[in-house]
């Protein structure tokens, strides 16, 4: 792939700003899934592409090929600022459909997103997991950052 752009796929894609940073390096967005009817108004007016709906009902076989997945995942249930259910609320379990689509696509390179206190919440054991599936599907975690330190 020395000369071809890398394509990405852009999970739980919000408004487009994974795709805009990715594109604006010379990746190729391939496929983009978002739930929220306006996220997806906003994503169609930045890229005039509307993302598939629900990332429960993609076949993923049917995914384009792609070397990098994004995602920001749903972060409610891993915020202080809501219940704190992690795994145990339905919006922390579509962390899983992240994890099918890496074992069965195998990308180079995953970029997760989400709130600082899914490292600390449970005592860690939400961060175990995701670090843990990681290594077992094959990646290895080399960094975790906090934004701040972009600014």
């Amino acid at each position: 792939m020395t000369n071809e752009k890398l394509r990405f796929i852009d999970l739980f894609a919000g408004i487009g700003g994974f795709r805009l940073a990715f594109e604006s390096v010379g990746y190729d967005c391939v496929y983009s899934c978002e739930i929220d009817e306006n996220c997806r108004k906003v994503y169609f007016n930045n890229f005039q592409e509307i993302p598939d709906q629900d990332i429960r009902k993609i076949a993923i076989h049917d995914l384009p090929d792609f070397e990098v997945l994004t995602a920001g995942f749903p972060c409610q249930p891993f915020s202080i600022s809501g219940k704190r259910a992690g795994f145990r609320d339905t919006r922390g379990t579509l962390f899983f459909h992240i994890c099918e689509i890496v074992e069965l696509k195998k990308p180079k390179i995953i970029l997760l997103e989400n709130v600082k206190h899914l490292i600390h919440l449970d005592k860690g054991k939400n961060w175990l997991f995701v670090t843990c599936y990681g290594s077992i599907g094959g990646h290895k975690l080399t960094k975790s950052f906090s934004g701040k330190r972009l600014n």
